[in-house]
């Protein structure tokens, strides 16, 4: 049993030393790893407690290293792929102010434009920094 919980918390911190994770990940990880459900219980306690694993702290991370490359909408999308729930989502987007967002739309499609006043160009910028997930109001 110790051996057991020894070694799904070795392996918990490798998984961990690459970058930050989600609780879901990790357990999905660990799962992967065929560790009974008391072992992983045990070591995501741990981890929790040691706030190895923060999802509050992993969602607000997540929204200030990519706000400016990507909208809301599509923010959203990527942190409900890696496990987070709605509500922490909602909170580390709500930071984001929506000047911010306008920015780096505006940002984004000057370099789409590059220059090519076209009423084609624009359109085709404009599409392409929606499909990022700004909404249409900050683009």
């Amino acid at each position: 049993m110790q051996e057991s919980y020894e070694k799904a918390m070795n392996q918990a911190m490798t998984y961990l030393g690459a970058r930050a994770r989600t609780v879901k990940q990790m357990e999905q990880y660990l799962l992967k790893k065929q560790h009974d459900e008391r072992t992983i219980a045990r070591v995501m306690e741990k981890l929790i407690e040691y706030r190895l694993l923060d999802d509050e702290q992993f969602a607000k991370r997540y929204v200030q290293m990519r706000s400016s490359t990507n909208g809301k909408y599509l923010l959203r999308q990527k942190m409900m792929r890696q496990g987070l729930d709605g509500a922490t989502i909602d909170e580390a987007i709500g930071e984001i102010p929506f000047e911010e967002q306008v920015s780096s739309a505006r940002a984004l499609l000057e370099k789409k434009m590059k220059g090519d006043e076209r009423e084609d160009a624009l359109r085709r910028a404009v599409q392409s920094v929606l499909r990022r997930g700004f909404s249409y109001d900050a683009v």
